[in-house]
């Protein structure tokens, strides 16, 4: 492991090369994703064909929570961590 080299410093080309090939496919593909996002036109549906699932709602709420009570008590999630790594 060569640390403060960088790949291409430290004889590792081979990492280098797929490391660039995945940023490129990552871009490949995520661009025009972003680009129809961001840039597209709407289409017009009407509100009677488009129904959301009530079920999505309780993975959302449980991540919400989850993230909240990790703010406030940091201590017992990093000790349960640990317990983990141990």
């Amino acid at each position: 492991m060569v640390s403060g080299v960088g790949l291409g410093g430290g004889g590792e080309i081979a990492f280098l090369i797929v490391l660039l090939a995945s940023s490129v496919l990552n871009a490949a593909y995520f661009l025009p994703v972003s680009y129809v996002a961001f840039f597209g036109t709407e289409t017009q549906e009407s509100p009677a064909t488009v129904r959301e699932i009530p079920m999505m709602t309780i993975p959302l709420v449980a991540t919400a929570v989850l993230s909240v009570s990790m703010g406030i008590f940091p201590d017992y999630f990093l000790t349960l961590a640990d317990g983990v790594v141990r």
